[in-house]
């Protein structure tokens, strides 16, 4: 009987600790981390908020290979993302709030918890850096589940998760993987090109290369007896550090006879991604990188080949520094 009694003693004394513990345990799931970036609040804004981006900074991708994502929506108000695991269970995460560049408000629905958890992104900034606070304003935890949440220390495991997930995006955006140029969601029309395809080592895409392109090309357009509408451009069809094709071209108003080796080629109106890069052409590169992730991180279809135009040029200046192309990107 005694230990009968001892075993019941100890079973209301575990009973009663833990019931203590679930008075001090949390009531809910609520964390709030801060870091600075070296980046403008613009450009922290939008890489977070496109959920297309998580799968490089965002704690819990690192830590499980069986997460798949589906993204929903266009970024704003309504964009979502859900996920399955096998290790962490499936979920949805959408925003209920975006106010551009300081303020993002998630709905956080997990399958196997009821209620709903918000989290906060706060942008400020801070001279040319940001201040990014991440915060989560958990759904209630029910009375009996607070102890198990004390006891694992599960609050203070969702606060180092945001710490190592901010210290990931602080690592990213500072190595240029936001997007830091400003990209126009436009309509083009037809545009009707005489022009030169060639397949060439990108380094001998000179300057002396291009005028003699350019100056065939006029030539030839000139002999048809018609006329050069707008600057010229290049067409990329592709690209690598060995070899890229591209065709340098004129646009034209109308269709004629071109003789061999030039071609005529329209390109398709539509949708297109474009932008400017000022200054020489031997720092585009980086904008067309750019350009690369504004297609990857919005998940854009490239309906033909992008193309720049020079718009201001050689020929309207010497000073490179002034030169302007624009650099389009047709897309569904």
């Amino acid at each position: 009987m005694k230990i009968l009694k001892g075993i019941s003693y100890f079973f209301i004394a575990v009973t009663l600790i833990y019931v203590v513990l679930c008075f001090v345990g949390p009531s809910k799931f609520e964390a709030s981390e801060s870091i600075t970036i070296e980046q403008s609040p613009k450009v922290v804004f939008d890489y977070v908020s496109n959920f297309r981006t998580w799968k490089e900074w965002d704690p819990w991708n690192s830590q499980d290979s069986t997460i798949e994502m589906v993204i929903e929506k266009p970024i704003g108000v309504g964009h979502k993302y859900a996920w399955t695991s096998e290790n962490m269970g499936s979920g949805s995460q959408e925003v209920v709030d975006f106010r551009s560049p300081e303020y993002i408000k998630s709905a956080l629905r997990l399958a196997d918890w009821e209620g709903v958890s918000h989290t906060e992104f706060i942008f400020a900034p801070e001279g040319a850096a940001t201040n990014v606070t991440w915060t989560m304003d958990g759904s209630e935890i029910p009375f009996l589940a607070r102890g198990v949440m004390f006891i694992l220390n599960q609050v203070e495991h969702l606060k180092n998760d945001y710490r190592n997930g901010l210290a990931a995006l602080k690592e990213k955006l500072e190595a240029g993987a936001g997007i830091s140029i400003s990209v126009s969601d436009s309509q083009i029309k037809n545009m009707l090109v005489v022009g030169k395809r060639v397949q060439v080592n990108p380094v001998e895409l000179n300057e002396v290369f291009y005028d003699a392109a350019m100056a065939e090309i006029a030539t030839a357009i000139a002999a048809a007896g018609k006329t050069i509408s707008g600057p010229p451009l290049a067409i990329v069809y592709s690209y690598t550090d060995d070899l890229m094709d591209t065709e340098i071209a004129f646009p034209v108003a109308e269709s004629f006879e071109v003789p061999a080796p030039f071609s005529l080629t329209t390109i398709p109106g539509g949708r297109a991604m474009i932008t400017e890069h000022n200054g020489p052409y031997e720092t585009s590169g980086a904008t067309w990188g750019q350009m690369e992730r504004v297609v990857e991180l919005h998940d854009l279809n490239i309906r033909f080949a992008p193309f720049e135009i020079y718009v201001v040029n050689p020929g309207d200046t010497p000073d490179s520094t002034q030169f302007v192309t624009r650099i389009i990107y047709p897309v569904d």
